[in-house]
């Protein structure tokens, strides 16, 4: 499914935020902080997991039946996802625009605590967009305490300091104990044990109601304007569930590849020699650098430039073009 740009943007400042802050937080607030990332050249088994990400966007039915395929993948793989718990939501665009990022990001049960507006409105379908099997599925509840009753573990996600004592949690170590992976004859029959609380637009979640939770979900923002929108901070904790889910099913792409156009590979080191070869005897054909010792020493930082730098076999052959253009025309 495709993802709004206020989506991205939400995501994106937490991973901003995430490595601002991850030399001064103790691990409880940031338990994964950002490794350095690498540029690796991949084998071509990890290449194709990591490309499927870019063409399964391409796939005709990428939206088509993505609500039970989440639920059938879900069951497949053994994972017993959380649900999202929404309390008094006012404005049946977010409900909307939660229910898309659910998806996004394979979660498909949603629980509603009165509502304060229609779930199932036009505006609400509209920003579900594909998502609507979420709004229709949605269970509602008088209250918060009903809507928990069956669940091991519940996260409330507040921003605002609380007079008492809780484990507080950033996204990414609440994910690691909100999904959970049993035996796949053990998870089709096993029901949701974890929910995940969001309160209202306005003012959030009241004590009472963060006090019926285990643990608090707390999303690090800039100190002076913390109070996120209900959608994006949903799409965010729906973000890290995925990440978890996708590690411990072990098909997470590297932090960073090369991505090849479509029928293109990776140059291999014969196709790099064969253009050092033929660049060096261009060079000294044309006495490039007269002490020997020098010109061989330039030589190999060349060669180190090329051997580092990940290329495609069409842009070594673009750079074989050139130096056949250069070596039929005097400088």
């Amino acid at each position: 499914m495709r993802i709004y740009l206020s989506q991205l943007v939400a995501l994106l400042a937490l991973c901003t935020v995430q490595a601002f802050v991850s030399r001064g937080y103790p691990t409880i607030w940031l338990a994964q902080p950002p490794l350095p990332t690498q540029c690796l050249r991949l084998s071509s088994e990890s290449e194709q997991t990591a490309t499927a990400w870019f063409r399964g966007y391409q796939q005709p039915e990428t939206k088509r039946g993505a609500f039970e395929a989440a639920r059938r993948d879900a069951a497949d793989q053994g994972f017993v996802l959380p649900c999202i718990i929404l309390v008094n939501p006012f404005l049946d665009q977010n409900v909307g625009s939660v229910s898309r990022a659910m998806l996004n990001f394979g979660l498909t049960e949603l629980r509603v605590v009165d509502p304060r507006c229609d779930i199932n409105s036009e505006a609400a379908r509209a920003l579900a967009s594909g998502s609507v099997e979420i709004l229709e599925n949605a269970k509602v509840f008088a209250t918060l305490e009903e809507a928990i009753v069956d669940l091991e573990r519940v996260m409330a996600t507040t921003i605002r300091p609380r007079h008492m004592t809780q484990l507080v949690l950033n996204p990414s170590a609440a994910a690691k104990a909100a999904v959970t992976r049993e035996a796949v004859s053990v998870a089709a029959t096993t029901t949701t044990k974890c929910g995940i609380v969001f309160g209202r637009e306005r003012s959030g979640l009241t004590n009472e109601e963060v006090a019926l939770a285990d643990t608090i979900v707390t999303i690090p923002t800039y100190s002076k304007f913390s109070s996120i929108n209900l959608a994006q901070a949903c799409n965010i904790m729906c973000f890290e569930l995925w990440k978890r889910q996708i590690e411990l099913e072990g098909v997470a792409p590297p932090e960073e590849w090369l991505h090849p156009r479509d029928g293109e590979r990776m140059s291999r080191r014969e196709d790099i020699d064969s253009l050092c070869t033929r660049l060096e005897a261009l060079l000294t054909a044309r006495n490039y650098q007269a002490d020997e010792n020098r010109r061989e020493i330039n030589y190999r930082n060349i060669r180190n430039v090329l051997q580092r730098t990940l290329t495609t076999k069409s842009e070594i052959d673009l750079l074989q073009g050139v130096l056949s253009s250069l070596s039929k025309s005097p400088i």
